[in-house]
């Protein structure tokens, strides 16, 4: 297997296939979550929604947001999978950065030009208001994943996440390099030194998350904490680390949560352990195992890219046509959801799938 292929691209008997479909399944709920608290919390149909829907369903839309979350504990994952045997060099952080943007990239393009297009005929069609189209300096910082950082804010709100993936990548294959070159022949000492070091810097960012709260998303370190669960849980399970950083990483984020509650600290806890005990104990293997799971898995960046650029259309077409009938509200909130996903299914088709296919011709260097 190459060293950037994930285990869902294993032989079907592959062990590591079979737990890994659960990783699939997950990112495919987070998308749902996502989109539901889109259509849920963010659009026109709340109030009418909210009558309808029994207390614990409405819960979980308005908290379907923490779906960023479980996206942040498994990229850590899967990335720091990806480089487990991976000796990096100058060649091989070249190619790495070539193939992750090839992979991202072509998508979210793709949604930046769907949201430009779709504003530019929706005031054509609807005089009642104008949507201002961006500028050029807007366009391009978002091409390049700078919008954020030079305080131009997001054409698409789940943006911004996009920018921090890019981030992290970037910082974690150039600090893996460092620690794996910093001495040749690495002892025992200086491992559990470079542990230390990522484990600090995770911790850091718990107690920056809660002094700075949510008001620093531009850059990605406030939730590095997110990320590196991820990664520790693989180091762990691939017996990279010792078994008791997780444990210590974990004991610091409980104490964290009674000291100052915070659910996406918590969300973060729950992801990070759930992953760990279904990939440790093979007997959970088979779930979000379905087949509707995987897909939705499979197409859940397409998903999360232009939910709002489709979905979040019915519910303003629904709220315009229909008002605040409760049951009206529901045929528009299942339709839009319906919608979406059809159309990440298409937008996976014609453009996802074809920058998977691109990335993946970029061979790795390690010399």
């Amino acid at each position: 297997m190459s060293v950037n292929q994930s285990t869902t691209q294993a032989q079907p008997d592959d062990k590591e296939h079979r737990r890994f479909r659960f990783i699939d399944g997950l990112r495919g709920l987070a998308a749902l979550l996502v989109t539901g608290f889109h259509f849920y919390n963010a659009g026109p149909l709340h109030q009418a929604l909210s009558t309808l829907f029994p207390l614990p369903i409405g819960l979980i839309l308005e908290q379907g947001w923490l779906g960023v979350e479980v996206f942040f504990v498994i990229s850590g994952f899967v990335i720091a999978y990806s480089l487990r045997e991976t000796k990096i060099t100058l060649n091989f952080l070249r190619s790495f950065t070539l193939r992750r943007f090839l992979r991202l990239s072509p998508p979210y393009w793709g949604s930046i030009l769907l949201v430009i297009l779709i504003n530019y005929f929706s005031n054509w069609f609807l005089t009642d208001r104008a949507v201002p189209l961006p500028t050029v300096g807007v366009t391009l910082a978002h091409l390049f994943y700078l919008q954020n950082i030079l305080g131009m804010g997001d054409l698409v709100p789940v943006f911004w996440t996009l920018c921090l993936e890019i981030q992290f990548y970037l910082v974690f294959v150039i600090l893996l390099a460092i620690s794996q070159n910093l001495i040749p022949q690495k002892s025992a000492s200086f491992n559990m030194l470079t542990d230390f070091c990522f484990v600090g810097l995770a911790i850091g960012s718990i107690f920056l998350t809660i002094e700075a709260g949510s008001s620093i998303r531009s850059f990605f370190y406030p939730d590095w904490y997110t990320f590196f669960m991820g990664v520790l849980v693989c180091w762990t399970l691939q017996k990279k680390t010792l078994s008791i950083w997780l444990w210590l990483y974990v004991s610091i984020i409980t104490i964290s949560l009674i000291i100052h509650w915070d659910i996406r600290i918590f969300a973060t806890l729950i992801t990070g352990l759930s992953i760990y005990l279904f990939v440790q104990y093979e007997q959970l293997q088979n779930w979000l195992n379905s087949r509707w799971q995987q897909y939705v898995g499979k197409i859940s960046y397409s998903l999360y890219l232009i939910h709002l650029l489709t979905g979040m259309r019915i519910i303003n077409l629904g709220y315009r046509v229909t008002g605040d009938s409760p049951i009206l509200a529901l045929v528009w909130f299942i339709l839009a959801i319906a919608m979406s996903i059809l159309s990440a299914h298409l937008f996976y088709t014609w453009v996802e799938k074809p920058s998977l296919i691109l990335s993946r011709k970029i061979k790795f260097e390690n010399s």
